[in-house]
Parts: structure tokens; sequence; C-alpha cells
């Protein structure tokens, strides 16, 4: 019987009118993984802020192995054995690989102010190793990095404060699965040596692979804790959302029309390879590949974020030149980043952020009509379901599934018909991402075309009409939804033969 190391005890926070955690009660074994799950507004993120000393409840108690303790910043927590990886990173893009597992614990020679640089690269060093990502070199630039390896330096900084409870938030949502697996063996070993983990995930099939218990949480409240053995998925759905979720891709057939958007040859640098294909008018054209396959550069390159270096974009059989994003925008194209801090202004209200793409059409001579505005952001933001309903709140206090909206909400509001969509659903929970896939089939039933990049092939069977794969910027097989697998997905995505 493994002995408690975290006990969180009704515990609960409420931010203005909205009750964030409501006598939340949590227990934490040593050398275990506890996965901690709960649709985007739950309670999760506010949660583990509190544990580890980013927010104060208003009300409850935290034990540390039995003795109580209070938690007033970060650093409080650290010097408690708890660090918390967050899912939007963290990292210095300026500074190497070792500086960065080091930053704000650099080691100093003896009692002086002098750092000991030899032994900073050491511990980055040793970290690494222990994460099985030895093959990141300590001198490189982290910007340099794609985000898979940017990931696992948040997560060997953590560990490096030989912290005893390690708080990972979405881990693997910009991992490979070779990435994923280093990372699973790293945490598997770290339990032999006691370290606890809370493991917040939205991929269930993950569950199994590496946790042990398994907390629900649903409107602020604990629903049940369960060892991982006693559920299935299904049944982690059905506590997640309080009703059965009939459909996990509500998939809508629509009738399709010419072809909206060709792309002929096209090449972007070496990430993108004489790329060709079409997308018609009311379809949904899915995208499949490993990371570093070309898929995000070729929806950039056509959005006018990248130059072109080759080839030709046609849009209603007429060519176009994407000079800049403008162009693109003008064009009726819209392009929905991975990373939702690219695309929107977290700081500003959710209608600025609704409206951020479209002030033209709101403007006359340089005079925004702010009745014009607020009356079409209040539309969107009751057709959207966004929570809570509040246009001038900042869009960095919402959940993520609610920020996604808004990404999306956005383009509906500059009436794009052209919607280029990379991992529209990242980071979101299942009930979230019913939502989208909802958001979608109105998009493709009012007419739209949509190109969706996404690394879980399940949506990619589930919500498209047909599927490329890519391969080293070049597209490599093309399936029709009725006669894709994902092992044939796959087997294209790696190289094999598609028969």
């Amino acid at each position: 019987m493994k002995s408690l190391f975290v006990e969180l005890k009704n515990i609960s926070k409420r931010f203005f009118a909205t009750q964030a955690l409501d006598n939340v009660s949590l227990s934490i074994k040593e050398g275990s993984v506890h996965v901690i799950l709960g649709e985007n507004g739950a309670g999760k993120s506010t949660l583990m802020k509190i544990l580890a000393g980013v927010i104060k409840p208003d009300s409850g108690e935290i034990f540390i192995r039995g003795k109580k303790i209070e938690l007033s910043s970060p650093m409080d927590a650290l010097n408690l054995g708890i660090g918390m990886v967050y899912q939007e990173l963290t990292l210095v893009p300026s500074l190497s690989v070792f500086e960065n597992i080091c930053l704000g614990n650099l080691p100093q020679k003896g009692k002086s102010f002098i750092v000991d640089w030899e032994n900073a690269r050491k511990r980055a060093r040793d970290v690494l190793v222990r994460l099985g990502a030895d093959e990141i070199k300590l001198d490189q630039k982290v910007r340099n990095l794609n985000v898979g390896q940017q990931q696992l330096v948040e997560i060997a900084r953590a560990i490096s404060r030989d912290v005893r409870l390690v708080i990972l938030d979405e881990p693997t949502s910009a991992l490979t699965n070779n990435e994923r697996e280093k990372l699973f063996t790293a945490i598997k070993a770290l339990k032999k040596e006691g370290v606890s983990f809370i493991y917040i995930s939205h991929r269930l099939e993950e569950i199994p692979m590496i946790g042990d218990e398994v907390s629900v949480l649903r409107d602020g409240k604990v629903i049940d804790t369960k060892t991982v053995g006693e559920v299935d998925e299904q049944t982690l759905i059905n506590m997640m959302i309080g009703r059965t979720l009939e459909e996990q891709f509500p998939k809508e057939e629509v009738a399709k029309g010419g072809a909206v958007l060709r792309v002929e040859e096209l090449q972007s640098g070496k990430e993108v390879q004489d790329v060709t294909f079409e997308v018609k008018k009311g379809e949904v054209l899915g995208i499949a590949g490993l990371i570093g396959s070309g898929r995000t550069e070729l929806l950039e390159a056509i959005f006018g974020l990248r130059r072109i270096d080759k080839g030709r974009i046609y849009l209603n059989g007429k060519e176009f030149k994407p000079g800049s994003p403008v162009d693109a925008i003008r064009s009726g194209i819209a392009l929905i980043t991975k990373d939702r801090k690219n695309s929107l202004a977290l700081q500003l209200s959710v209608e600025k952020n609704l409206t951020l793409a479209s002030l033209d059409k709101y403007s006359s001579f340089g005079v925004v009509n702010k009745y014009k505005e607020t009356s079409e952001a209040a539309t969107l933001i009751k057709e959207l379901k966004i929570e809570p309903p509040e246009l001038s709140r900042a869009l960095k206090t919402f959940s993520g599934g609610n920020q996604q909206k808004v990404a999306l909400g956005k383009w509906l509001c500059s009436q794009a018909n052209i919607f280029l969509m990379d991992e529209p659903t990242r980071g979101i929970d299942v009930g979230a991402k019913v939502e989208v896939y909802r958001l979608i089939n109105n998009l493709t039933t009012n007419g739209a075309a949509v190109v969706m990049v996404s690394s879980e092939i399940p949506e990619l069977l589930g919500m498209s009409d047909r599927i490329i794969v890519m391969r080293s910027g070049r597209v490599c097989a093309e399936f029709v939804r009725e006669n894709a697998s994902q092992e044939a997905i796959l087997r294209a995505a790696l190289g094999g033969s598609v028969a």
C-alpha cells in the first residue's frame, strides 16, 4: 500500500460569479500517476494552480505527508517538492537548452555569485538522459527546436529541481508517438524512485498506458476517483460530460460543389515539395502525417505566411498569389493555428477577438461602428455557446475550449469560405471537440470548404470526406473516407506500402 504524498481537502475557489471549485478533495499517492480528467472549465487548471502555489483557495486545506502547508507562491511549492509543467510553454527562445533547464536554479561556485557553468551543463545533460532525450543538444537555441522537443525541455526543467510531485498539463499534445514513449519510459523510471505525477490529458487512450488512478472533475466537483483498471473510455466520457455521448464524431453528409481551392505542384522551402490537391465546396479534406511532414508549412504557404518558390494556387478557378495573410483574408481564406496564442489576443476581450479579422467590416473612414461590432459579437457568442457569455471579459480568463471557439468565431465573423485548420481540437476535452465538429458541419452545410490537419487519426477518419497523407513534404497517399483505415494511414505516414 503506497503512502499519501499530497492531500487536498475541501478546496473551494470562486471567480466573481463563477464557482470554479466546490469542496474538492483529492489524494495523490507516492510513486504513482494520478490522471485528472474533465471538460474545459471543469476546474482542473484552477485546482492545479492552487497546488502549484499560483493562486490561493478561498477555503480548504493542503497536506504534504500528513503535514498541513500554506502555499503563497510557486517558489513555496517548488521548495516543498511540487513542480508544474504548463501546456503553454514558458521557455526562453533565445537561450540554449541547458540554460533553460537550469533557469532560476543555476549552480554557483562555492559561496561566490559566479555561475558554475560546467555543473549546469552536467545537470542538464543528466536530466535529459533520465528522460531518454539525450539527442537534444545542450547548446542548441530553444527557438530552433520543434514543439515536441521544447515540451521535453520544459519537462526536464521541472525534473531538474528534484521535485517529488510533477504536475503535467497536456504533456503529449505536441509530441510524436516516439517522443511520447520516451516520456512514458522516463515517468515509469521516476515512479520507481518515488516521484509522483498528476497527469492532465484529453487523450483518453493514454490513461491505461500511464495512469494508476483517475479522477474526473465536472462543474468544479470531483465526480469520482477510480483505479485505471476499473474504468473504460466510454465510462470516463459519460462521467466527464454527465450525459451519453451518442456520437464522438457527428459527421454530416453534405452535397459537394466544384473545387474552390486547388493547389498545383506547390513548393515552399524544403518543407513543402510539389504538393498537389484540391478541396470542393462543402468538403472536409483531412491531412495526416507525422510531425515534420510539412502539414503546417503547407497551410502557412497557402495563407501567405511562407514564401512560395514554385507552383500555383487557384481559388474558384482563378489564380491566387498570396503575398501576405492580408491577401488571403481578403480572398476569403481563414487559418486556425494549432497554437491559440498565435491567432488570439488573449489580453483583449472576447468581443475584440471575435471581430479582430473583420475590422474593415465595421469601419468607415477609420471610425468603428461600435453598435454593429458588439451586435455581431453578441450573436456569435450565443451561436458558439461560449461560456460565460460575457463579451467584455478578457479572453485569457476563459477555458481552452472556449478560446478555441473564439478562434473559429473570429473567422466566421470575417465571412471566410475556405478554412485551413491546424489541429483544431488540440488540448480541448471530448465535449468541446464535439462542439468544434458541429461547427465544422455548419461550415460545410453553408458551402464552406475545410482543410483540416490533425495528428489524431480517428478524428480524420470521423470528420473527413477525403484524407491525404504527407511525408517529407510530399503527398504520399490519398484515401476516400469509406476506404480509409488507421492502419493504412499510419503505414503511408511511416513510409510503408498502402496496398
